[in-house]
């Protein structure tokens, strides 16, 4: 009762508990002689017999927990551990979600240096000084005093993660699953993982996700966001990489006792090219600064070079940790990073073998595994390693069928195969969404070997076996029923809507580059209306920067149409429906923001991912449309010449340059605000109108995006109407520029 009293409550509950605890030792001659007993022992209600305090305590733990006060909370408890009373899992637990902070929708793309850090922890209180929030602060000061005296404070550790990364201590949640590692030798029972007293057999793959998985899994979600989004500061920046060096490190120290880490070996190989350091702990236990780009890379390549294939990990009192074998969607990932990232076909043969040889038991390589090798060898132009996994999807294929084809039949059966496999997929399965995921993956790659073999009219004719919908006229005919028309118009987006951006982006390139703007202005409206259906649902997305730059591409094309059928109407509708394309990329943000508060599920933008912004391709496909010049292309010193005139002009007459319009206006400060520089053709417009555009800027750095094999720098060309490309695709030197011929002038001949 005295808890609920406002005013002298807490005092007068903690004199009861403290008068509980001094009556067991109140006969004590030695405990007389504390000074703070001597203190107490006026004020402390006299007790005839020995009580235990056990139960008041609890009381009044649980009632400061009530009321939210989190610091008194903290150091009762920590008094009662520290004097051997034994507080329950459940307590210990309903204290620490107290401490955890609500998170933030959208959640913060922000990462907490920690205060004087230290990359060698010998125990979590080498952690305790390093937090900058309260909250994190209490729960390691409660969790550490917890591990010395209770026995089993069991899913504390996920919960002490997830209170850091609310508060945005990356390094520090990751300082803490660096400890659990190291403590998962001594004491399984904290992370919930049986093992016994010298080694566990490990099963792969597993049936659920263990404790390590999802705390693994939480702790790499943040810096993927981190890296995926462009413009971020050097502190969060520096902050997410040390993260990420910290998890890297057990890997190169073969530490990491978790066979699923296909997460984790994602965001390695994202990491930005930036030239930053980090602390690492090697092998020995020393503490030293590397660079961070080069340094996970590195522990790729070592991880690739030397796969973990024992079965077994043994404890550290015996011997060093053994990290388990990976497994299938690991090796699948590390095969992407090689091919894609690498560019080595020797890496991706000891994946390979390692998978079917030296894996215990053996991993059979799966659909996934040639849709990476034909994704693979399509984008690096590789017609070799192309056919050989085509070939492999033509034998698996075969096993299950005892057919026999040919390698253009068994594509385009594999194509329509697929088509009609997510025609039949059941969307009210709970497992619907895993299956639409991995038929989309097959089928897009497909389409893609397609387009990059230069047969995009192959592609383009399955659109209406995959979208049957799109045969329904747009109005109803006159004997058709208008009601059953708008229901069939609507039920026509509900099965495209849980396929995602993906095939969009596809079908849009292909349609694109075969010409077809009439089938993509279909296709194009299809893919807005299932984008926009999909906001109502439990996994929304949104459109990418790929599938408005290829629609920028479809009217650039039709007004080039125009232009040389001279058709006035033609070439004004393109530009109409390209100036529409473009404010629709630019208001997707607010629309979706709208779609979701109306429906009360703001909290759902998190698993939308980046927004579609403008980039280089797209800059250059929407001055391709809204291009100000015609005839020849200039040279660089006519361009120079050009810029030089103007500024001089508009200095002394103040007469500007023709050519500028209001949507060369907002394409350049588009490109300002995200950092692009305006192509030197352009910059000579905005001189005297808008300054800021006409100087030049430094490009922003590249976060996640160029691969490490390539060179990160944009191709080195006179291109005056058009934003240098950092090329991601294909090679990674571009194409040799054309070599001109010099024209020598013939001497005039006297007569």
């Amino acid at each position: 009762m005295a808890l609920r009293t406002p005013v002298g409550g807490i005092e007068d509950a903690l004199l009861i508990v403290n008068s509980l605890r001094y009556s067991s030792f109140k006969n004590d001659p030695a405990a007389h002689q504390i000074p703070a007993v001597k203190a107490f022992q006026d004020i402390a209600v006299d007790f005839k017999h020995p009580v235990s305090p056990r139960l008041s305590s609890h009381a009044l733990l649980h009632g400061l927990m009530r009321m939210g006060r989190k610091q008194q909370a903290a150091d009762l408890a920590v008094s009662m551990m520290d004097a051997g009373m034994k507080l329950r899992a459940k307590t210990l637990q309903t204290f620490m979600r107290i401490l955890k902070p609500p998170p933030t929708h959208p959640p913060r793309r922000i990462a907490i240096p920690p205060f004087s850090f230290t990359p060698n922890i010998r125990s979590l209180a080498d952690i305790i000084p390093m937090a900058q929030h309260p909250s994190s602060r209490l729960a390691l000061e409660i969790f550490t005093v917890a591990r010395k005296t209770q026995n089993n404070p069991r899913g504390m550790f996920r919960t002490l993660i997830t209170i850091c990364l609310i508060n945005a201590e990356i390094v520090l949640a990751s300082l803490i699953f660096v400890f659990v590692m190291k403590e998962f030798q001594h004491r399984p029972a904290l992370v919930e993982q049986p093992l016994d007293n010298t080694s566990v057999q490990v099963s792969h793959p597993p049936r659920k996700p263990n404790a390590m998985h999802l705390m693994l899994r939480r702790l790499v979600r943040p810096i993927r966001r981190i890296f995926e989004s462009s413009g971020q500061d050097a502190e969060t920046l520096s902050a997410s990489l040390q993260a990420l060096a910290n998890i890297a490190s057990l890997i190169d120290n073969r530490r990491l006792i978790i066979g699923d880490i296909s997460p984790l070996l994602r965001v390695l190989y994202h990491c930005p090219r930036v030239d930053a350091d980090v602390w690492i702990v090697d092998a020995n236990e020393d503490a030293k600064q590397v660079n961070a780009y080069t340094y996970i890379h590195d522990v790729l390549e070592r991880l690739i070079t030397s796969l973990p294939t024992s079965t077994t990990f043994q404890s550290l009192r015996n011997s060093r940790p053994i990290m388990p074998p990976i497994d299938l969607h690991a090796c699948n990932t590390l095969l992407h990073y090689s091919l894609r990232h690498r560019l080595s076909p020797a890496f991706a043969d000891m994946i390979l073998r390692h998978m079917v040889e030296e894996h215990s038991p053996p991993l059979q390589p799966d659909s996934t595994t040639f849709n990476i090798l034909l994704r693979s060898g399509t984008l690096l132009q590789d017609s070799t390693l192309a056919q050989e996994a085509i070939a492999a999807h033509q034998s698996l294929s075969e096993q299950d069928s005892n057919a026999s084809v040919s390698a253009d039949e068994f594509h385009d059966s594999a194509i329509i195969s697929l088509c009609q496999s997510l025609r039949s997929v059941d969307l009210t399965l709970p497992t619907s969404r895993a299956d639409i995921t991995k038929l989309i993956y097959s089928l897009t790659t497909h389409l893609m070997h397609y387009i990059s073999t230069g047969r995009p009219q192959l592609a383009s004719k399955y659109i209406f076996t995959l979208f049957p919908e799109l045969a329904l006229p747009m109005t109803p005919s006159a004997n058709f029923d208008i009601s059953r028309h708008k229901e069939a118009r609507h039920a026509m987006v509900v099965r495209p809507s849980k396929y995602g951006p993906m095939i969009f982006h596809v079908l849009l390139n292909d349609l694109a580059k075969s010409g077809r703007t009439g089938l993509a202005k279909i296709v194009w409206n299809l893919a807005q209306r299932a984008e926009r259906h999909s906001w109502t649902k439990l996994n929304p997305w949104v459109l990418g920067v790929e599938a408005y730059t290829c629609m920028m591409r479809c009217w650039a094309l039709e007004y080039r149409r125009g232009v040389k059928q001279q058709r006035e109407k033609v070439r004004v509708m393109a530009l109409i429906g390209g100036m529409r394309c473009y404010k629709q990329m630019k208001d997707v943000r607010e629309e979706v923001q709208r779609a979701l508060s109306e429906i009360g599920c703001e909290y759902r933008m998190e698993r939308i991912g980046n927004m579609p912004d403008v980039d280089a391709r797209f800059v250059n496909a929407t001055l391709a449309l809204f291009k100000p010049w015609s005839g020849p292309m200039p040279s660089e010193p006519e361009v120079r010449r050009e810029f030089e005139e103007t500024m001089m002009r508009v200095a002394e007459t103040g007469v500007l340059a023709n050519g500028w319009t209001p949507v060369l206006q907002e394409i350049a400060e588009d490109m300002v605000r995200v950092g692009l520089e305006l192509p030197p053709g352009l910059r000579h417009l905005f001189l005297g109108r808008w300054d800021e555009a006409a100087r030049k800027r430094e490009r922003p750095p590249q976060f996640g995006l160029v691969p490490y094999a390539y060179p990160g720098e944009p191709d080195h060309g006179w291109r005056p109407f058009t934003v240098p490309c950092i090329r991601t695709r294909g090679l990674p030197f571009g194409r040799r520029p054309r070599r001109r011929e010099r024209q020598t002038r013939r001497p005039k001949k006297i007569d």
